[in-house]
């Protein structure tokens, strides 16, 4: 996934956010900084443990809430409710930024992918799992902004070091392949293909009704975001050729944006240095897949270094999970996804194993 520049970009982005009070009040609360059993850490522990929002996306906190409302393992007092209420500009400034980056795309805001028709996981209102298109922001006019407006007076941070960050990062990744890949396909449409995607469109506006939404499942905010994710997968295949290869292209550069402004760059903002994993063992790879075993203390979202020549490359824990061997040990295997072009970004320090 995307190259040596863009992760040197977003490395250099998250030490302008990291000079943010906020941020450094924010992070110390964090379950992986903080392991106290008690209080906003534990607050935002078992928050975690239910939705991984909190070490996967650790950038947009002013989503949490409605989530810690959905889930009776969270206690939700006043200090939490304090806790993230102080802490929403973070996310509100993470919003911004990350929809400044999609308005660079080629032909923003009249993007023809079906992924943006209304009620789709990525333009809903309703809160998700990922930091969707704003309606607000599409129309906002985004894209004759040369940097992101607001963001250094919500983190409280030196305007102009931020702007040449975010705008060095904007640069790097419009040389990335997905970036240039859905380019040249966007220029490529043809009047067939356009018309074609005029008509998915309209299959989905019906597919994705408030009451088709509804009908499907009327209140579980998970349910109903993985309906909206089948239905829009479902158009896709239906796609001719070309078409579904257009399509395919935008989803592939929108989540490279997500990644970058919000998953790689919280872990860098909020956690510091990718760690060294010093005791992988049965280790396996599948293109950019990982799969690794380690006794290292990790939380279920982290950006890694796995020190064995399978991964030379940085990696990005997407999910954890535990059984026993033939001789009763229990096993913690990881899932990761390698980041390509991010060797030897950082020195790294080993992670300390779990039984410590």
């Amino acid at each position: 996934m995307t190259n040596s520049a863009v992760w040197s970009a977003t490395h250099n982005l998250a030490e302008q956010w990291r000079k943010s009070a906020l941020i450094q009040r924010f992070a110390a609360q964090l379950p992986a900084n903080n392991r106290s059993n008690n209080g906003v850490p534990e607050m935002l522990r078992n928050l975690d443990a239910g939705t991984r929002l909190v070490s996967r996306q650790p950038l947009i906190p002013n989503s949490w809430e409605d989530f810690a409302l959905q889930m009776p393992s969270v206690t939700l007092d006043s200090v939490g409710r304090a806790f993230l209420s102080s802490v929403q500009p973070i996310g509100f400034a993470a919003e911004v930024q990350t929809a400044w980056l999609r308005s660079r795309l080629p032909g923003y805001p009249m993007i023809p992918a079906p992924h943006l028709v209304p009620g789709t996981h990525r333009t809903t209102p309703e809160i998700g799992r990922d930091l969707g298109w704003r309606r607000e922001a599409i129309q906002g006019g985004l894209q004759f902004q040369a940097a992101p407006q607001g963001v250094d007076q919500l983190l409280g941070i030196e305007q102009r070091s931020y702007n040449h960050a975010i705008q060095a990062l904007s640069e790097s990744l419009q040389v990335s392949a997905e970036w240039t890949s859905y380019s040249h396909l966007a220029t490529e449409l043809t009047e067939t293909s356009r018309r074609e995607l005029r008509e998915a469109r309209k299959r989905l506006r019906i597919l994705l009704s408030p009451t088709a939404v509804d009908k499907y499942e009327p209140t579980r905010m998970a349910r109903r975001e993985d309906y909206r994710r089948c239905q829009l997968d479902s158009v896709i295949d239906d796609l001719t050729h070309f078409t579904k290869e257009y399509a395919i292209a935008f989803k592939r550069v929108d989540e490279m944006i997500d990644w970058v402004s919000l998953r790689v760059l919280g872990q860098l903002v909020v956690y510091g240095q990718p760690a060294l994993i010093a005791d992988a063992r049965e280790v396996e790879r599948e293109g950019t897949r990982i799969s690794f075993h380690s006794n290292s203390h990790l939380p279920r979202t982290a950006l890694v270094q796995v020190d064995h020549p399978l991964v030379p490359e940085l990696a990005f824990v997407t999910g954890m999970s535990f059984h026993f061997d033939e001789l009763g040990t229990n096993i913690t295997e990881f899932k990761a996804e390698a980041l390509a072009g991010s060797m030897g970004l950082f020195h790294l320090d080993p992670m300390p194993k779990a039984d410590s």
